[in-house]
C-alpha cells in the first residue's frame, strides 16, 4: 500500500495505515466540540468523529473497498454522502461533503480521494451540519464503532 502524503504540525509525513488497516480521511485530526464518538445528542448518540477541516479539502477512502452509497442523504441529515464497503466487515461513512468524486458500485483504493470536505452551514450538500468538518464513521460488522480506536495513532 503507497502512503499518501499529509502536512502535519509543520511537517510533511507519510501516513502508514493503523494495524486495523485505516488511514486518517482527512487532513486533521481535531475533533470538533461534541463531535466525539458515542456523544449524547439527546435523541441519539454521535456515532462517529465529526474532524474540524476547511470547505474543500480533499477526502481520502480510509481503506480500499467498494462504493455502496454516494448520493445526497439530506433527509437524514447527512447532506452529500459516501458509504464504502470493505468487504472484510468494516464499512466507513463520509457525511456532509461539498463535492462526491465517486460513483456507486466502483472500486476505490485506499488514499484515492473520494470527495470534498464540506458542511458548511446551509450550504448545498450539508445536510444538518452547523458547521465546516467531515463526519466520519467506522462500522464493523453492522456495529458504529469508535473510529479513533481504528485509525493511526
Amino acid at each position: 500500500m503507497a502512503a499518501y502524503r499529509k502536512f502535519c504540525g509543520g511537517q510533511e509525513s507519510s501516513q502508514q495505515p493503523s494495524e486495523a488497516g485505516f488511514i486518517w480521511p482527512v487532513n486533521s485530526r481535531q475533533i470538533g466540540p461534541s463531535g466525539e464518538w458515542g456523544n449524547n445528542r439527546g435523541s441519539h448518540l454521535h456515532e462517529g468523529i465529526d474532524l474540524t477541516i476547511a470547505v474543500g479539502n480533499p477526502i481520502l477512502a480510509a481503506k480500499s473497498g467498494t462504493i455502496t452509497t454516494a448520493k445526497d442523504l439530506s433527509p437524514n441529515g447527512a447532506g452529500n454522502a459516501i458509504i464504502i464497503d470493505h468487504g472484510d466487515g468494516f464499512v466507513t461513512k463520509y457525511f456532509h461533503l461539498s463535492s462526491i468524486g465517486v460513483s456507486e458500485g466502483t472500486t476505490v483504493n485506499q488514499g484515492q480521494q473520494i470527495g470534498l470536505t464540506g458542511g458548511e452551514k446551509g450550504a448545498p450538500g450539508s445536510g444538518s451540519s452547523q458547521g465546516r468538518h467531515l463526519h466520519f464513521e467506522i462500522w464493523k460488522d453492522g456495529n458504529d464503532v469508535n473510529p479513533l480506536l481504528y485509525l493511526p495513532k
